[in-house]
């Protein structure tokens, strides 16, 4: 399961232009201000509240949608949000070579994996775990 949702974030990373490149580990988010690191994470939440698709596959619009109520019940900021892209950097030293738009979307998956599962409920899928610890497991 972890491999999926590691194989799931790194193609999400990837295929959307709203990641960035430039920002590709953690020496390149921390030369980011406080403020740049704020919009950066604002950005990629808007990649996945506003980029979706006809015919998009059922996972990625409970995906999605889980992460828009998420956002909304629990009031999550930009601030917020960047402070834990941060703090994954800092605990988890293995991750510091991870693109941060990966990053960002395992912190997200681990805060609102609730959410993620009610929306998956809703369309028939089975629950998915959020995996705890570094992105690319210990």
């Amino acid at each position: 399961m972890q491999r999926l949702a590691i194989a799931l974030l790194t193609v999400l990373a990837t295929f959307h232009g709203a990641n960035a490149g430039f920002v590709n580990n953690y020496a390149r988010w921390q030369a980011l201000d406080k403020n740049a690191q704020i919009n950066y994470v604002s950005g990629l939440m808007d990649r996945i509240v506003y980029e979706s698709f006809t015919g998009e596959q059922s996972y990625l619009t409970a995906w999605r949608q889980g992460i828009e109520s998420c956002a909304l019940s629990k009031r999550l900021t930009g601030e917020f949000i960047a402070a834990a892209v941060t703090k994954q950097y800092v605990t988890y030293p293995v991750d510091q070579h991870v693109p941060t738009a990966v990053v960002f979307d395992h912190v997200i998956q681990m805060m609102c994996i609730d959410s993620i599962n009610a929306e998956r409920t809703k369309l028939g899928l089975p629950a998915w775990e959020a995996d705890k610890g570094p992105v690319l497991g210990e």
